[in-house]
């Protein structure tokens, strides 16, 4: 039981950042083995800070519960998605096959993710934003893979798009 707490977000339940490591070096050994494509989709929540500020870390932490669950609802079996920490979240991928697929996930992630949220007899609509980094390459590495991905959503981020 501490093993696997020691791998979960305590807010989510999500695998957490040790986890998506641990799941990172597998899915490069198999990708080593087999080719293929690794994809990673890295998500942040646009005015979280905003939630927290007016309605306090519950309804904060309420929300991210939400988007979690979100997240998972458009995934296979065999993607994860993990919280990092914040705000921040990444799905990873081996069954994508092209940057096509990977824009296909990450519209059908938004679309999820903005659906209306009741809090407080308000509705909000939570808005995020993706970057997408694609590889091929079994030396790039999980760190790097996760610095173009968080790269990429910067990007997003500053221009309203999806990069890849």
């Amino acid at each position: 039981m501490l093993f696997r707490s020691a791998l979960a977000c305590a807010v989510t339940g999500l695998p957490n950042r040790r986890a998506l490591e641990v799941r990172l070096d597998l899915a490069f050994g198999h990708l080593r083995e087999h080719g293929g494509l690794l994809t990673m989709l890295f998500c942040d929540l646009d005015g979280f800070k905003q939630v927290n500020d007016e309605h306090g870390h519950a309804a904060g932490d309420a929300l991210l519960v939400t988007i979690a669950a979100r997240l998972q609802s458009c995934l296979r079996a065999s993607d994860l998605v993990s919280r990092l920490g914040g705000d921040e979240f990444v799905v990873l991928s081996q069954g994508v096959t092209s940057s096509q697929e990977a824009m296909t996930l990450a519209l059908r992630l938004l679309e999820e993710v903005g659906r209306p949220w009741r809090l407080e007899g308000r509705t909000l609509h939570p808005a995020m934003s993706v970057g997408i980094a694609i590889t091929d390459d079994p030396d790039l590495g999980g760190a790097e893979l996760i610095r173009r991905a968080d790269m990429a959503m910067y990007e997003a981020k500053g221009g309203g798009g999806l990069p890849v």
